[in-house]
């Protein structure tokens, strides 16, 4: 399992207490040049599938220059250390 992968398990780990398995259900992730999406099984279950190996991503110059954004995960910070940690922490 790659990154991307992990990536977003650990995403869905840390968010699944405050969303659904249904608000979930769908989201894309874009991780380097591959996107990846939440896929809820018949059981309920939710799975992570990669929708495509080539990928572009416009970014919106505010996102940019929001220091204080983990650049992996999105969570924001009042500090840039603890902006840093948690992208160390994601790249694990």
């Amino acid at each position: 399992m790659g990154t991307g992968f992990a990536l977003v398990e650990k995403w869905i780990a840390k968010n699944g207490g405050t969303l659904t398995r249904d608000e979930m259900n769908g989201m894309v992730f874009v991780y380097g040049d591959a996107a990846y999406r939440i896929e809820q099984k018949a059981g309920g279950d939710l799975d992570v599938v990669q929708t495509a190996e080539k990928v572009v991503v416009f970014r919106n110059d505010k996102h940019m220059q929001d220091e204080y954004t983990c650049r992996i995960c999105g969570e924001q910070y009042k500090n840039m250390i603890d902006t840093i940690r948690c992208c160390m922490n994601h790249d694990e």
